[in-house]
């Protein structure tokens, strides 16, 4: 028992069980809280990061088809495929001399398993080749 008596008061010291039981409730709702928080921290931290990945593979392919000449087949007109993603160049409409580009990387979102395209675009002009 946690009981003491006080001598001088003779009033008893320490804490009750009930005391103690409602501590430690409070411990755990508090504990269970920051896990909580912890754990969906951690998931939308997952869910950038794949994000930033699938962005930076984009611009990595973006730039890649831009410094290519105006003329190479990785500028043909129609839709290309990467084994991590896939880009369509289009001429600009009005603009003979003008091709866009729309690359689309495919990246996961963890909590629903499914795949969304993340879709960046750019153009190559041939007075700059």
């Amino acid at each position: 028992m946690l009981m003491k008596k006080n001598s001088t008061t003779n009033k008893k010291l320490g804490m009750t069980l009930v005391e103690v039981m409602v501590a430690t409730v409070l411990a755990v709702v508090g504990l269970s809280s920051f896990l909580a928080a912890f754990s969906s921290l951690q998931h939308t931290s997952r869910i950038a990061n794949n994000r930033m990945m699938a962005m930076h593979r984009a611009r990595e392919i973006l730039e890649y088809i831009t410094s290519q000449t105006y003329q190479s087949n990785t500028l043909n007109i129609g839709t290309h495929t990467l084994p991590d993603a896939t880009y369509t160049v289009t001429s600009a409409s009005g603009y003979s001399d003008i091709k866009n580009i729309s690359v689309n990387v495919p990246w996961l979102v963890p909590s629903a398993d499914n795949k969304v395209n993340l879709t960046i675009n750019g153009s190559v002009s041939l007075c700059l080749h």
